[in-house]
């Protein structure tokens, strides 16, 4: 009984982290972090991985995606909206700050378990220590910026290995993909444990879960450097913020001394701040001599491309042009019929095959004659000069 319970205890478990997954995947990060939550305190109440106690041969196939659940709970931190509820600066430092605590504690966990490369080690370790530095410095500590980052995480965030990881995250998405679609093809077919194709239904879902771990560590390492990047800016602005509100405090609610006439700043929740600049142009009429008055929105201008843009699509511009072709061949067709229909010299409608058309040769006999009586008034050879007529020994 308490093994039955254990099992559909996982399985409810397991639909829930799926259905957060999937909120995930939507964007919609503001209902799947609750959930990651909760779930994270009931896997560790139930204790359902000890990775202390345990290796990787001894942690059932069913509990492997929960290796990745403080993976999927740092991603869906750094996913929630600066809109949402308490979405200020400081609320986004705080959310990147404990991805960063959910980033170490993944890759401890997968450290103990014999999980982790030379290469990924070294650079969780450098993005650790960045992490650790960032929260105790002060926000505008030339510390945090890029050249002070260590070697490996400079590694970690060149072109070669941004390349490289997303190869390898390719390769997995391939791998994971015919895993996939061996399962479901054994689900079509209703197999449950009989091999096919060297595997059976318990290693195949090994397997799939096991690339699917594999490639949330490339995907955290991922993320953390970007987040390490984002946490000193989000720190900055921290401090620039308190400071403005000190000088506000200090003048009085302005941030401006006393002395200064120009008066209060506009207020930031005046929607005239965001209205592009408007220009009126004045202009005459030639015709009746009235004035036009012209206004332009500068900035909607401001990055208008240089080049003339397309009147049609291509899917127009093809069906215009089978269009002139079919017309260009019933033009030509229609042509061709109407010469055949002509009256010409005999020899002509030999070479076309036509000497049978009795009202075609009897049209063609006066031009025949015609053609006779050219003939017989310029003899060939007669030139400009009749150089060549007669005989040239006189």
């Amino acid at each position: 009984t308490t093994n039955n319970n254990n099992n559909n205890n996982n399985v409810s478990m397991a639909e829930e982290y799926q259905t957060a997954l999937s909120l995930v995947e939507q964007g919609d990060a503001v209902q799947a972090v609750p959930r990651l939550r909760a779930l994270q305190e009931r896997l560790a109440r139930a204790a359902v991985v000890s990775p202390r106690n345990e290796t990787m041969e001894d942690v059932a196939t069913r509990s492997i995606p929960f290796l990745s659940l403080e993976h999927e709970l740092a991603k869906a931190l750094t996913q929630l909206p600066m809109s949402s509820p308490g979405g200020q600066v400081e609320d986004r430092c705080r959310n990147l700050e404990r991805s960063c605590d959910l980033w170490v504690a993944f890759f401890q966990t997968l450290e103990q378990m014999e999980l982790v490369t030379k290469e990924q080690h070294a650079e969780y370790s450098a993005l650790m220590e960045l992490s650790s530095s960032t929260q105790q410095e002060d926000a505008l500590s030339t510390t945090t910026t890029t050249t002070s980052m260590p070697p490996a995480l400079l590694l970690s965030t060149s072109r070669d290995a941004k390349i490289a990881r997303y190869n390898a995250k390719k390769q997995l998405q391939d791998e994971m993909a015919k895993y996939k679609a061996l399962l479901e093809r054994r689900a079509r077919l209703g197999l449950e444990e009989e091999d096919m194709d060297g595997h059976d239904q318990e290693s195949l879902e090994r397997a799939l879960n096991l690339k699917a771990l594999e490639y949330a560590k490339q995907d955290a390492i991922e993320e953390w450097s970007n987040v390490v990047r984002e946490i000193p800016m989000l720190q900055r602005m921290v401090q620039m913020k308190s400071q403005q509100q000190r000088q506000s405090d200090r003048f009085g609610g302005s941030s401006r001394p006393h002395h200064d006439s120009r008066g209060p700043p506009p207020s930031p929740n005046n929607n005239n701040n965001n209205k592009p600049l408007q220009v009126t142009r004045i202009t005459q009429n030639p015709t009746n001599g009235q004035l036009i008055m012209k206004k332009e929105e500068i900035r909607a201008q401001v990055f208008r491309p240089g080049w003339n843009q397309p009147t049609m699509t291509l899917e127009e511009l093809a069906d215009r042009e089978v269009a002139a072709a079919l017309e260009r061949e019933a033009h030509q067709t229609r042509a061709e019929a109407t010469r055949k229909e002509q009256p010409r010299r005999y020899e002509f409608l030999v070479k076309d095959g036509l000497e049978d058309d009795d009202d075609l040769v009897d049209a063609s006999a006066p031009l025949d004659r015609d053609w006779d009586d050219f003939k017989d008034e310029n003899p060939k050879g007669s030139g400009n000069k009749r150089g060549d007529v007669g005989d040239r020994n006189f």
